[in-house]
């Protein structure tokens, strides 16, 4: 099957070109396409299997579906612009779909030089995710048969980078997957390599991302115990409050004021995203 990468950038041209000339060297019948969000779109590489679309509306799902409409492979895989493909991954994604069985693969992110996971979540071992195992699904490597996104419909335009929901889209449509029996293969051999997080984020910075981070993953929980009834979202949505709550505590009585400062964002950030979800749709109804 054909393979279409999908990379959405906003201002960051010299990170998405690499970015695609890494996708340019995967061997077999492969096509990028590039959604640019920046004010003026950038220029990219010179092949015929590139094309670009420029969109100047925000938002990472926005961009995703965008992507998905102008793409034509069988399979189609979305790529952090900031990150480069491992050598075989084409051929890696050409053999994991050749498994009817597999309606989606997530792939494992390293740190960028190193063989470390980006996220502790994503370890060695491949295997198909269970309901409760969508913390192993990172958006930055992930690609989908084409009918599957057809059938399943588009990423959720409220969640994600640039929205108000700043975070949980890829979650959500895990979600979705899981409702209608779809299966998802988390591959630990289809690797893409990642730039580390940035370690210079003043406490202030951190805590402001950590807080919408927890908004969107707030709101998640809120939609889908809302809209597809599953009570379970609130059993998920209290022990996403357990952690930060333990470590706010552990920080509060060590006096690592900067360290309970950022769990305490996390904290209120799910509360509050959780809360103005659940507010916000018992208004429109």
């Amino acid at each position: 099957m054909k393979v279409s990468y999908i990379v959405c950038t906003i201002r960051r041209p010299e990170q998405a070109s690499a970015c695609i000339n890494s996708i340019l060297k995967q061997l077999g019948d492969i096509e990028v396409v590039v959604v640019d969000q920046s004010e003026v779109c950038g220029r990219y590489a010179n092949d015929n299997r590139v094309k670009v679309a420029h969109s100047r509306k925000d938002g990472l799902s926005h961009a995703r579906n965008l992507g998905f409409q102008d793409s034509s492979g069988g399979i189609v895989a979305y790529i952090d612009d900031d990150a480069l493909l491992a050598k075989n991954h084409s051929e890696i994604l050409q053999a994991v779909f050749s498994d009817g069985r597999v309606d989606c693969v997530a792939g494992r992110i390293l740190v960028a030089g190193s063989d470390i996971p980006y996220a502790k979540t994503q370890t060695a071992d491949s295997r198909y995710l269970p309901m409760g195992g969508w913390n192993a699904m990172l958006g930055g490597n992930i690609a989908f048969r084409r009918s599957t996104l057809e059938e399943i419909g588009p990423f959720d335009e409220t969640f994600g980078a640039g929205r108000e929901w700043a975070s949980g889209e890829e979650t959500d449509y895990f979600l979705r997957m899981q409702y209608t029996g779809k299966k998802v293969y988390y591959c630990a051999d289809l690797v893409i390599f990642h730039p580390a997080e940035p370690k210079n984020h003043s406490g202030e910075s951190l805590s402001h991302k950590l807080f919408a981070y927890g908004k969107g993953h707030g709101a998640l929980f809120a939609k889908h115990y809302k809209q597809f009834r599953n009570k379970k979202m609130l059993l998920s949505f209290a022990w996403s409050l357990a952690k930060p709550s333990l470590r706010m505590l552990q920080y509060f009585v060590t006096g690592k004021n900067s360290n309970f400062q950022v769990q305490r964002a996390i904290f209120r950030g799910r509360v509050q995203g959780f809360k103005d979800y659940m507010l916000q749709h018992d208004t429109a109804r």
